[in-house]
């Protein structure tokens, strides 16, 4: 998501080079991806956060891209186990 950032901002985004003055916005929801424990729950918070934090930068960079992606996610809901 950094280097989709990185493209849509006009910086390099090979091995994130263009990273470094991207705003707070675009590098603040990363950080909530890290995993802090080995356990389920966390596991399942960090993929929820980088899913998020995915789906609002490709929301800022391709709308239209975003709106059929959150129409199959809409559509494939978890379902209960």
């Amino acid at each position: 998501m950094i280097a989709l950032a990185c493209l849509r901002l006009g910086h390099p985004a090979a091995s994130a080079e263009g990273a470094h003055p991207l705003p707070e916005e675009v590098t603040g929801p990363p950080r909530a991806t890290l995993v802090r424990a080995p356990e389920l729950a966390e596991l399942r918070r960090a993929l929820v956060a980088a899913a998020t934090a995915l789906a609002r930068e490709v929301a800022r960079a391709e709308p239209a891209l975003a709106e059929r992606g959150g129409a199959v996610s809409r559509s494939r809901r978890r379902r209960p186990r």
